[in-house]
């Protein structure tokens, strides 16, 4: 048989009914509970928004030509996402530095690694464009996503030499 365990007192919220194992006889497979799992994903917790965009409306009236989004916060895209598809509208998704491998990149398990880099493919590949910082920037995510076109990633430099 099968059987579900709840939050253990040690997550540091008590047993609020979060499912956090499954456990087959003679063997368990962890899975951090919800609220755990948010605090370590932190920014990308919720990639799908169930509810709806607050002031959606009122961006709908204007009838947006395009939506852009720029992160950090990777939240921005995820937003923007919905917004475009919502809308019908193109986006463009314009990264200041890398989703993943960037500087501060430290997730703490390799399964929230693997959730930041399906959630950054996701974001590349449905957005119409991508623009990066640097020229290295686009090669990095020119390497990293070869099967879309060049042309979908965007240098736009951060300052101006004058």
């Amino acid at each position: 048989g099968r059987r579900i365990q709840l939050c253990r007192p040690r997550c540091g919220h008590g047993a609020h009914g979060q499912v956090v194992a499954s456990i087959v006889p003679g063997r368990q497979h962890g899975v951090p509970c919800r609220r755990r799992a948010r605090q370590r994903l932190g920014d990308h917790a919720h990639p799908q928004p169930a509810r709806p965009i607050p002031g959606q409306d009122a961006v709908a009236r204007i009838e947006p030509q395009v939506v852009v989004s720029s992160s950090p916060p990777a939240t921005t895209h995820l937003i923007a996402r919905r917004l475009s598809r919502d809308l019908g509208v193109p986006w463009v998704a314009d990264f200041r530095d890398p989703w993943v491998g960037r500087v501060t990149y430290n997730p703490p398990t390799p399964w929230h690694d693997a959730r930041h880099r399906s959630l950054e493919r996701e974001v590349v590949l449905a957005a119409d464009r991508v623009t990066v910082v640097s020229d290295a920037m686009a090669a990095l995510y020119r390497e990293r996503y070869p099967e879309l076109p060049r042309e979908r990633f965007v240098t736009v430099p951060n300052g101006v030499d004058s």
